[in-house]
């Protein structure tokens, strides 16, 4: 009973941190290119040098979003076909479709967790892959597929730029 409690009140502490950084007004949220964040993250992604751009192609196959469908967008996946450290971040045109390319990215993200070993990852990628997660504020969604302490770092990057700092 006791650790059915706490498991609660940790997935409700957990979920409430995700949406700090995107709490209150999205007005006040920065109009930034997704290049810039994308700068951020690949400075808190020790392989960050290993991962390359998707191309729209594979937007369209893997994750059912088309590339007109939002005005700008990079998503990164590890080059060597053994990893899965990969991120994406979307800017909406506006918000109209923000539900579609949020399923998409979660849909994306269960077929991997699906098909985990059709994949040919090393044994040690699972983990990234069962802690990925799809994050939206405002006209921004952005996943991570990366070890628990780069996807803190990006989250918290994420974070700092949408306050403006």
């Amino acid at each position: 009973m006791i650790k059915t409690k706490f498991a609660a009140a940790l997935l409700l502490l957990s979920a409430a941190l995700i949406f700090v950084g995107c709490s209150g007004d999205t007005k006040t949220i920065p109009d930034l290119p997704v290049s810039d964040i994308a700068a951020a993250f690949d400075t808190k992604i020790s392989a960050s040098a290993d991962l390359a751009d998707c191309g729209d192609d594979y937007l369209i196959n893997m994750c059912g979003i088309n590339p007109q469908d939002v005005e700008g967008y990079v998503m990164k996946l590890q080059v060597s076909g053994t990893g899965a450290d990969s991120y994406g971040i979307f800017k909406l045109i506006d918000e109209t479709n923000k539900e579609a390319v949020e399923s998409g990215l979660n849909a994306y993200i269960e077929n991997l967790r699906a098909n985990y070993e059709n994949f040919n990852y090393l044994p040690e990628e699972e983990g990234k892959i069962k802690g990925a997660s799809v994050r939206v504020c405002g006209k921004y969604v952005y996943f991570t597929i990366l070890a628990e302490t780069e996807k803190a770092a990006c989250d918290s990057a994420f974070d700092e730029m949408m306050k403006g700092k």
